[in-house]
């Protein structure tokens, strides 16, 4: 089974820091609001210092350090007897199956900041479900749409005669 791109790893650590604007400023104006407040609010005040501090080194532990290389090594992806199977999920493991005949549509779409890393997403959607296959290398997406697109057109080719 194939892997998605390596650069994933620091897309998601840099799109997962984005988020960390908003705790920062949080304890950056708790920290203001301690020069500002009398002496007996003190206590709670270092107690919410101390909450939203813990609250933002683990989420860093998680979302920046550990969670971008499970998901490097645990969503895979391949083309097998004309079925799209993707495997995810770094708890719970999930495998989707999807016959080929049956995808209706394919999207390769990326961001701004994939654009950076030179990521692309694909979306396959069939009538029940989508399939989505994260950071991708772009030219790996666009190389995996074609080859999805010309197995649908041989095998409704194959069909029809």
């Amino acid at each position: 089974m194939k892997r998605i791109s390596k650069s994933a790893i620091k897309y998601r650590r840099v799109t997962s820091s984005i988020y960390l604007i908003i705790p920062i400023l949080t304890l950056l104006g708790l920290f203001v609001t301690t020069f500002f407040t009398p002496e007996n609010v003190d206590f709670y005040l270092y107690l919410s210092i101390g909450g939203v501090g813990l609250l933002t080194l683990i989420y860093i532990g998680y979302y920046i350090i550990a969670e971008p290389i499970l998901t490097y090594k645990y969503l895979r992806y391949q083309i097998e007897n004309g079925e799209l199977i993707v495997e995810q999920g770094i708890f719970t493991r999930k495998r989707h199956v999807a016959p080929l005949f049956r995808i209706q549509n394919i999207d390769v779409s990326e961001g701004p900041i994939m654009r950076k890393f030179g990521l692309s997403g694909i979306t396959f959607s069939t009538a029940s479900e989508k399939l989505y296959i994260p950071e991708l290398e772009k030219e790996e997406a666009v190389a995996l749409r074609q080859m999805v697109r010309e197995i649908i057109r041989n095998s409704k080719r194959g069909s029809s005669v």
